[in-house]
């Protein structure tokens, strides 16, 4: 695979470059270099987006400690829908640069500030970054962005953006155990948890936080749930405490799944 830094693109076949016809504000907008003091971890760098609609990200040690729990140094961790890169951060300075974070993100304007900070921190992380959208087979989609729509793609409103879409399979040998894998596919993350829980099982059964949509309908909910119980025990995080869930929430939160034995 490419080094850090630079987006990734070898796989087991030939992909092509994403296309797409974005609103030209989002692509426009530049970044403002922060500086966050994680404690025992160091320092990293983090290039925060300018757009209006953005809101100021902050790290702090125990946002890394949090997915220490989970991530040791060596590690290597998957982000699906990984935006600007704001938790593939401290999941890379978790596994360290000994370790790696697959990054994925479909949307080329978030992408360009993802790719910024991938090299930002390069030296204590590896965070390797790709321009397409996780689906269960090789294809490619229309996501739909509105300018003040900065993360999520939508399928019916808003400019359009062609993304290629290709399967976790192209990517991992079966013999790399993952450790961590963050979804966050604005709505999809029942069908590819549902899709990929055998391939999650070969690959070393990792934690798997999974994202509630807020607009989800009810056979996404139960599709989600059916996908989460299937694949292990659904938490809460509650400060440093994990409260197991009975039900699907019913509000936007992240679930933490860890695997059956």
């Amino acid at each position: 695979m490419d080094h850090t830094g630079h987006i990734a693109r070898k796989t087991r076949g030939t992909l092509h470059p994403v296309t797409h016809a974005i609103c030209t504000d989002s692509m426009t907008y530049g970044t403002t270099t922060t500086h966050h003091d994680l404690g025992k971890w160091g320092r990293v760098s983090f290039e925060q987006w300018d757009h209006p609609h953005e809101h100021r990200k902050e790290f702090t040690e125990r946002d890394v400690d949090y997915l220490a729990q989970f991530i040791d140094p060596g590690d290597i961790a998957v982000d699906i829908g990984a935006f600007t890169g704001d938790t593939a951060l401290p999941m890379a300075v978790a596994s360290g640069n000994r370790g790696q974070v697959h990054a994925f993100e479909p949307n080329p304007a978030s992408l360009r500030v993802l790719l910024k900070n991938s090299i930002a921190n390069s030296t204590i992380a590896q965070t390797l970054v790709y321009p397409y959208a996780i689906g269960l087979v090789r294809d490619t989609s229309i996501f739909r962005y509105h300018c003040n729509q900065i993360n999520g793609g939508a399928l019916t409103h808003g400019d359009p953006v062609t993304v290629r879409r290709i399967p976790l399979d192209d990517l991992f040998p079966m013999d790399m155990p993952l450790a961590f894998v963050k979804i966050d596919c604005e709505g999809e993350d029942g069908d590819l948890l549902e899709h990929y829980t055998q391939w999650l099982r070969n690959h070393g059964s990792p934690v798997v936080q999974v994202e509630r949509f807020p607009t989800l309908n009810q056979n996404q909910e139960q599709q989600l749930w059916k996908a989460i119980v299937r694949y292990g025990t659904p938490s809460l995080k509650d400060d440093w405490t994990f409260t197991e869930l009975k039900e699907l929430p019913s509000t936007l939160v992240d679930i933490i799944i860890k695997p059956h034995a």
